[in-house]
Order: C-alpha cells, then sequence, then structure tokens
C-alpha cells in the first residue's frame, strides 16, 4: 500500500530521475556521475516522500501505535496474531489514504531545490 501511495503521490519525481539517468546514460550506482546532472528530481522525491511519510504518520496514527504496541508485546514472535492484526491495520489505513481525495504532502520543494544546488556545487568542485 505504502508503495502506491509513494507512486500516487511522488512518483513524477521518481520518474524524471530515472528517465534523466537513462537519456544521458549515466551509471545509475554512481551518484557522483548522475548527481549532478539528474540530482534535482531526486531531492524532489526525497521531500516528497518525507511529507508523505508526515500525512500517513497523521493520518494513520493510531494503528501505527497499536502496531508499536503490538510488536512490543509479541517479543521476537512475528506470528503473533494480535501483531499480524495490527499490522494488517496499518495497511487498511494506508489503503483508505490512497482513497481520500485532496491528501496532498506538504514539503519544501524550492528547499529540495537549493539543496540540490549545493550538493552539486560540492560534487563538482
Amino acid at each position: 500500500e505504502y508503495a502506491a501511495l509513494s507512486e500516487q503521490h511522488c512518483g513524477q519525481h521518481r520518474h524524471d530521475h530515472q528517465r534523466c539517468i537513462k537519456h544521458k546514460k549515466l551509471d545509475p550506482l554512481s551518484m557522483s556521475a548522475w548527481y549532478p546532472q539528474c540530482g534535482e528530481p531526486y531531492e524532489l522525491e526525497s521531500a516528497c516522500v518525507g511529507g508523505l511519510l508526515g500525512e500517513i504518520d497523521k493520518r494513520c496514527q493510531a494503528p501505527l501505535e497499536a502496531a508499536a504496541t503490538a510488536v512490543r508485546r509479541a517479543g521476537g514472535n512475528f506470528t503473533d496474531q494480535r501483531l499480524s492484526s495490527a499490522l494488517e491495520g496499518i495497511g487498511q489505513c494506508l489503503a483508505k489514504v490512497a482513497k481520500t481525495k485532496g491528501v496532498a504532502p506538504q514539503y519544501d520543494a524550492e528547499g529540495a531545490r537549493k539543496r540540490f544546488v549545493m550538493s552539486k556545487d560540492l560534487l563538482t568542485r
């Protein structure tokens, strides 16, 4: 469910990043190679995902807290039924958030762009 939410709200930045790397024939495993040319959409995606996590935290606080409690009570037993149920609650909440109209992660796009420019300057020195 989280992957679908991330794609829905921040996917365009990831696609722009991947398209840039492919178009410029850069090594995706070498950040120092691709970042100066393709780092802006990467930074925008990171900022967007941070905003999305904040939105999820607000909207799914109760199921997240219930799951945290269930993890502690399970004591390492990942087959514990209460833990499975609590994790299912998180999935249901994420599915509900994905269907909710008007959900828009708040993030600082301008700050992400500035971070890119500063990091690019450091890498190209």
